[in-house]
Formats: structure tokens, C-alpha cells, sequence
């Protein structure tokens, strides 16, 4: 066959070519376009195209290729439930070169399953993972966009030989075995994407383009509990939140909680800056095997609140002063419990206090399933 060539202006791409390309692709057609690092081979996922890419690749029909994406909220299409470290990286990382392999639950791989054709599924998802770019490039993202269907994209060259980052280098590797080359110009960038894999700390699976400095300091997640004075809700909320992720993460000490890239400390609306958890608190601590002797009490401000991204108000009315004083945290603030304020226990007996850590346990856990891990 003849491989058709197409200049494409890549900061303002052509709509109709880019549409001619759409329907070959949407076809099982196979389209070579350019990314921000190397040159792509746009593939429908059906068994025809893909296993016509596997010839053109010389790769194994057993072996996955990444799904790709014209634009970032695409992604709840393959990935229903994202946890807050996931959309955090996606909301700053992309578009970008920066492909992300998601750990999905068994509820996740179910739903998808049954909305999905069966080979398009068993394609896709690969032990309950899916690598996912989304490409930083007009081309890419208009072309991607365009096509109604799931996309694999390689880069344009056989297995073992390095990618191209132009349309000739491309044109080498794959003439006369592709319907399409759209010529954008040299890629912008010398290095392939960063892969990186969520699970639910962040893997290094391959450096390149992206910075993994920058990708780690995305994957920090800061974790915030505001109550009144901060000397017994939001304290106990703090010890217990660190409690259960150390033992669902595995932790032995704070440290490696803090190298697995999680944070979490407390505030107060009122609080008055170095004062020890009360008496109460203490005590209920203790009974659950936390150690509220170091706490101090810290006074909330803007700047804490600029840095987290999640907070848990105790009451209402802690939500309430928070947003009036930072309004931009609002997506960030919620209320521990959604049904319910925790009632301050403040000066009250051993048993309200009990009742009071027992009941933030509980919404601390939830959250924490729901958002975090």
C-alpha cells in the first residue's frame, strides 16, 4: 500500500484533515501523528487494527499498548473512581508527557466490563491496570478528540528501534504499512513520556520528558482536620488518620508514611498556637493506642489552608469560617461527617469523649477509602 504524507500546521491544525484522519482511524485505519516527544501511531482498539499495529510494531499480540486521550477529563471514561493523588497529578501533569498506569478496583473492572466490548476490554485492561496518556500537542489532541473510540498510540517504529520525533524519521520506519502520516514538524521535546504508575503511591516505571521531581512533589498529599481550638477533635482526628494509613500502607513510623508522600495535621479556628491536646483527648488516645502527648495546637490560617488538599471541618460552622477567609479552598473543604457536626466534647466525661473519638474513627475511615486510598 502507499502511505499518504500530509503537512499539518501543528499550532493551528487543519479541522478537515484532521477529520480525514479521524475516519481512517475510526475505520481501523492507522495514522501516524505527532506528540510534544515522539511520533504516534493513532490505532482504533478493535482485533483487526490492533493486531495490523502488532505487524506493524513487530510486538507480541500479548502485549498492551497505552490508551490515549485528547483531553484530561477523558479519563473518568476509562477510570471511573480516581482518588485524590490521581487527580492531583492529572490536574497539574497533564496534558503533558506524562503517562500514568492506573491500579483500578474490582468494581471499576466490572463496570467497565460490562459497558465495554469484550476485546476492546480485554485490551485495554491488563491485570487490573490501564496506562493512559493524554499528549501536550495540537495535533494529538485535536486528532485524539475527533475519534469516537478508544485509541492506542505507540510511538511509529518497529519494536527495539528508537522513536522518531519526525515525520521522515517515521516515514523510514513505517511506509507502506500505514494509511496516513500527518508531518507536524520536529516534536517539541528530546525525550519520551515519564510513565508512572498509581498504586496507590506513585511508581517511577520509566523517567523521560516529565520531571520526576516535579511528578513526586504532585504526589504529596497533604491531609488537614480543623476543629475549634484544636486540642481534642481535630487532634484525635489527626492521630487517627495517621494510624489508619500507616496500617493500611504497611508504615512503621511517621517517616515512611511521610516518604510515601502523605501528610496530615490539624488546626484550629480559634486556637491559640502551642497548646497540648486536652486531658480528654489524651486519655481517649491512649485507650486507642495513640500518642496525643506531643500535639500542639496550631491557629489556621490562609497560607496552611492554601497548602493542603483535602480538609475536614468538624462542624458546619468551621466550614462556614474557612471559606469566608479562603474561598478558593472550597472544592477542597468538606465536613468530616457528612450527615452530622462532631460535637465538641470539650470538659465533658471519659464516655462522651469515647463516643466522640469512636464516631470520628469511623468518618475517618470512610474518608479516607472514599478519597485517598
Amino acid at each position: 500500500m502507499k502511505t499518504r504524507v500530509e503537512r499539518i500546521d501543528s499550532s493551528q491544525p487543519d479541522i478537515g484533515l484532521i477529520s480525514a484522519a479521524a475516519e481512517i482511524v475510526e475505520a481501523g485505519g492507522l495514522v501516524v501523528f505527532p506528540t510534544e516527544t515522539v511520533y504516534g501511531i493513532a490505532c482504533r482498539v478493535t482485533p483487526s487494527a490492533l493486531a495490523r499495529l502488532d505487524e506493524v510494531k513487530g510486538r507480541p499480540a500479548a502485549k498492551r499498548y497505552s490508551l490515549h486521550i485528547g483531553h484530561p477529563d477523558q479519563i473518568r471514561e476509562y477510570v471511573p473512581s480516581l482518588k485524590l493523588r490521581a487527580r492531583k497529578i492529572i490536574q497539574q501533569g497533564w496534558p503533558g508527557p506524562l503517562t500514568l498506569v492506573f491500579l483500578l478496583t474490582q468494581e471499576d473492572l466490572a463496570f467497565q466490563s460490562e459497558k465495554m466490548d469484550a476485546a476492546q476490554f480485554a485490551a485495554l485492561y491488563d491485570e487490573d491496570t490501564l496506562g493512559v496518556r493524554c499528549p501536550d500537542h495540537p495535533v494529538a489532541a485535536a486528532l485524539l478528540q475527533a475519534v469516537k473510540h478508544a485509541v492506542v498510540a505507540p510511538s511509529a517504529n518497529r519494536s527495539g528501534r528508537p522513536a522518531p520525533r519526525e515525520a521522515g524519521a517515521a516515514l523510514q520506519e513505517v511506509d507502506g504499512r500505514v494509511d496516513l502520516v500527518l508531518d507536524g514538524g520536529p516534536c517539541p521535546l528530546d525525550a519520551n513520556s515519564t510513565v508512572a504508575k498509581i498504586d496507590p503511591e506513585v511508581q517511577i516505571l520509566r523517567s523521560g520528558s516529565f520531571s520526576v521531581d516535579r511528578l513526586m512533589e504532585l504526589s504529596q498529599l497533604r491531609l488537614l482536620f480543623v476543629c475549634t481550638g484544636n486540642t481534642c477533635r481535630s487532634a484525635l482526628a489527626e492521630a487517627i488518620c495517621r494510624q489508619i494509613l500507616m496500617k493500611a500502607l504497611n508504615c512503621k513510623t511517621l517517616d515512611e508514611l511521610a516518604r510515601l508522600g502523605y501528610t496530615v495535621s490539624s488546626a484550629g479556628t480559634t486556637a491559640v498556637s502551642g497548646a497540648s491536646a486536652s486531658a480528654g483527648a489524651m486519655a481517649t488516645g491512649a485507650k486507642m493506642g495513640l500518642d496525643l502527648s506531643r500535639h500542639r495546637s496550631t491557629a489556621l490560617s490562609i497560607p496552611l489552608l492554601d497548602e493542603m488538599d483535602l480538609i475536614f471541618a468538624m462542624e458546619t460552622a468551621h466550614r462556614q469560617t474557612i471559606l469566608a477567609s479562603c474561598p478558593g479552598v472550597g472544592d477542597r473543604c468538606l465536613r468530616l461527617d457528612d450527615e452530622r457536626d462532631v460535637a465538641d466534647p470539650f470538659g465533658q466525661s471519659a464516655p462522651v469523649f469515647e463516643a466522640c473519638a469512636e464516631l470520628i474513627g469511623l468518618d475517618v475511615q470512610r474518608r479516607v477509602g472514599e478519597l485517598i486510598l
